[in-house]
């Protein structure tokens, strides 16, 4: 096989979904190295692609178990989100005390993500975690 021929195990597969441990484990780490204020100014790793402006291209990977050879960049896009609000979602469990332990109700990146999606078409300049943090605040019945 040359090096302009594609590896079709690479893109018949998700390689990622296996690890979801291992991303949790490393999210949540990331947090607590970083320092957990939850204040406006705390730090805060995200994904590459975070903006509402890109946000709706990724969505034709939420029902998709096959990827094609040319979509690869965007499915590593749409990986680092979903792994992103796994780590984020167990940060703010463990260390952000109102949030009880269960910030996200308990719902998962698939159940979010069409949420998120209409979230970025209404607000192309939007970002992850604002889209993110309105949710959640939305989920608990907060006033925004």
């Amino acid at each position: 096989m040359d090096e302009y021929t594609p590896n079709l195990q690479k893109v018949t597969t998700n390689p990622l979904r296996g690890d979801g441990e291992m991303r949790v484990l490393l999210g949540s780490l990331l947090f607590l190295f970083l320092g957990v204020g939850w204040a406006e100014s705390a730090s805060l790793i995200v994904p590459d692609k975070d903006d509402c402006e890109y946000m709706p291209r990724l969505e034709k990977f939420l029902s998709r178990t096959r990827v094609a050879a040319g979509e690869l960049t965007e499915f590593e896009y749409y990986e680092q989100i979903v792994g992103w609000y796994d780590g984020y979602v167990s940060a703010r469990n463990i260390y952000d005390p109102s949030a009880h332990g269960n910030i996200h109700n308990g719902i998962t990146f698939e159940k979010f993500a069409p949420w998120l999606f209409n979230f970025c078409r209404e607000h192309p300049t939007g970002r992850l975690i604002e889209a993110v943090e309105i949710f959640f605040r939305r989920i608990h019945g907060e006033e925004m």
